[in-house]
């Protein structure tokens, strides 16, 4: 699984296509959710297109 902790790159994802596997507790700060997608190769060139 690959974690992302942004709701912005969240939705950049599935604008995209990809389809969130879940939200759990940050483990730095629980208060917070990290959003959980599958990890492959797309996805990480996805990420690497991604402009902040």
């Amino acid at each position: 699984m690959y974690i992302i902790k942004h709701l912005r790159v969240k939705t950049y994802l599935e604008d995209l296509g990809f389809i969130c596997k879940g939200a759990i507790p940050d483990r730095n700060n629980p208060r917070y959710s990290v959003f959980l997608f599958e990890d492959t190769e797309y996805l990480r060139q996805a990420l690497s297109n991604y402009k902040k």
